[in-house]
């Protein structure tokens, strides 16, 4: 197939089909291959739902961790403080009950008031 222009002598030849189809209807024949766009596109998808699901197992990890040394720092902070108490109240005199006569004293103090009476 040819065809002549009138403003310039012009001669197109065709001889490739896809080239006279294009020419007739005004467009390019689609060769486009679907199933390779559906498999990219669910490739895609289950890479980015991968993606999310390790974002989100790593979120889950990390605020455990945090979680834990939270508690841990809580716990050290707890036996602190009772060791402490623990330790002026063995080094210390006070009372326990006025009412039934009950005091405290150190823990030298008793033991020194156990071994003199011994004697």
């Amino acid at each position: 197939m040819s065809k002549t222009y009138n403003a310039e002598e012009i001669v197109l030849d065709f001889s490739d089909s896809d080239v006279k189809e294009s020419f007739s209807s005004g467009v390019m024949p689609d060769k486009f291959n679907y199933s390779i766009l559906v498999g990219g596109l669910v490739f895609i998808v289950v890479l980015v739902l991968g993606m999310i699901g390790g974002v989100a197992e790593l979120y889950n990890y990390y605020s455990y961790q945090i979680n834990v040394e939270t508690q841990q720092n809580l716990k050290y902070v707890e036996k602190e403080t009772l060791l402490k108490a623990s330790a002026t109240r063995l080094s210390t005199t006070g009372i326990v009950d006025q009412a039934a006569g009950i005091y405290h004293i150190p823990v030298d103090k008793a033991m020194e008031l156990l071994v003199s009476g011994s004697k």
